[in-house]
């Protein structure tokens, strides 16, 4: 399993790097442009004692141009299990962020937790290979891996002007 997802994890880096290499030649744009953006996505918790469904959303790039905030929603399948995640995003490159989160208030949550259940934590990466298509992983010492795939959607219009053959981007007001 492990080595299944890393294996994952760096085909989605050379991806990214690929389409970097050629959006690269037609744009010159700076890594202080990244628009604010928010993330949907849906995914699962594939551990066999939570085994829950995954969903998930975040605003990035909103505070300092590198900080956001987080959400996800896990509901188990055949279980009782509920959690609801809060946290924050930073954005560590154009095409990537990091986020980390904890439930606070549900049963597995910071202020309510029981000693039998610990609490739910998580810390995960989220890449974009291609144009606004996303994948999220995650990890937590209780549920293990987390998968999620969605859609990142800019918050702000970009208007390409084109001046010396290059592509210069104007965020729309």
């Amino acid at each position: 399993m492990k080595t299944t997802i890393l294996f994952l994890l760096l085909f989605c880096f050379s991806l990214q790097n690929l389409y970097a290499q050629r959006e690269g030649k037609e744009t010159t744009e700076k890594r202080d442009t990244i628009p604010p953006s928010m993330v949907a996505s849906i995914g699962f918790v594939p551990c066999c004692r939570y085994n829950s469904l995954k969903v998930g959303g975040s605003f990035n790039n909103l505070f300092f141009k590198k900080l956001g905030v987080y959400t996800s929603f896990e509901k188990g399948i055949n279980s009782g299990y509920f959690s609801h995640i809060y946290g924050i995003t930073w954005t560590i490159h154009k095409n990537a962020y990091l986020w980390t989160g904890i439930d606070f208030y549900t049963r597995y949550g910071l202020f309510t937790h029981s000693k039998s259940c610990g609490i739910r934590k998580e810390i995960g990466i989220g890449i974009i290979p291609i144009k606004n298509f996303v994948i999220n992983t995650g990890w937590s010492y209780d549920v293990g891996v987390s998968l999620e795939v969605g859609l990142r959607l800019p918050l702000t219009l970009r208007h390409s002007i084109k001046t010396n053959g290059n592509n210069i981007y104007k965020e729309s007001e």
